[in-house]
């Protein structure tokens, strides 16, 4: 597709980070002007409707009327200051997130728009970052950030109206050394979290992987190529009955 992205100024991302690029995530979409777009992407009120991991979202009131900064409660990360850094609509935006939770200091994202034609174009989100905090979360988010966006990725597809959607890492991952090829895997507790990614790391070594989960996990699990049952593991009776069914 040959398109352009349109600004009032000139744009460098290395104004706003010197940091490399971390994940990508592209929609292709049609049948929606660069303007419906952005006012969906530049809603901080609607990042729960399409992002997996959003519980809910705090706005704070710009003194000049221009993009407002906001709060993001999210599942795993906690509480996320988001601070816009560059305001164009309908080209982009760039923002910074932080909070004590959240692994990724020097987090900088931007969200721009390339035009096809009048009513399609492309979308991308590009993440930045070079630093993540805790060996915990240096081992689990190349793992699971990707497959968390991707699935935020086909949801937000839905709203914009998505063709082809695309997430591509540029995470360092720590290499593979073990083989699960043949294997079959139940995770408990795999849609989010520390299950998820085991869930993922699993399928990478070659392993037929199963989430079960209290809360619903079909999309997370279709995302890395993984079945999903709905399990309550403090219902001995349905453990019982998974297991059977498994055997």
């Amino acid at each position: 597709m040959t398109g352009v992205i349109k600004g009032d100024v000139p744009f460098s991302i290395k104004d706003y980070t010197s940091a490399g690029l971390r994940l990508e995530s592209c929609i292709r979409y049609q049948g929606k002007s660069a303007e419906d777009v952005f006012d969906i992407m530049g809603d901080p009120e609607r990042i729960t409707d399409w992002y997996l991991l959003a519980k809910q979202v705090k706005i704070h009131e710009s003194p000049t009327g221009g993009a407002q900064n906001f709060n993001v409660e999210f599942t795993f990360f906690g509480d996320v200051f988001e601070e816009i850094l560059h305001w164009d609509p309908p080209n982009r935006y760039v923002y910074a997130a932080r909070g004590n939770e959240f692994p990724m200091r020097d987090y900088v994202a931007c969200i721009e728009l390339e035009e096809a034609s009048a009513m399609s174009g492309i979308m991308r989100w590009q993440i930045y970052s070079d630093v993540i905090e805790g060996e915990h979360f240096q081992r689990i988010l190349p793992v699971i950030l990707p497959v968390i966006n991707e699935v935020s990725m086909h949801k937000l597809s839905d709203l914009i109206g998505g063709v082809e959607c695309t997430v591509e890492s540029f995470f360092k991952r720590t290499p593979m050394f073990f083989s699960l090829q043949n294997k079959r895997a139940l995770i408990t507790g795999g849609a989010s979290g520390i299950g998820l990614a085991t869930a993922a790391r699993f399928r990478e070594a070659g392993a037929s992987v199963i989430i079960a989960d209290i809360c619903d996990g079909e999309d997370v699990a279709a995302a890395i190529g993984a079945a999903f049952v709905l399990l309550d593991v403090s219902d001995s009776g349905s453990v019982n009955a998974l297991f059977t069914k498994l055997a």
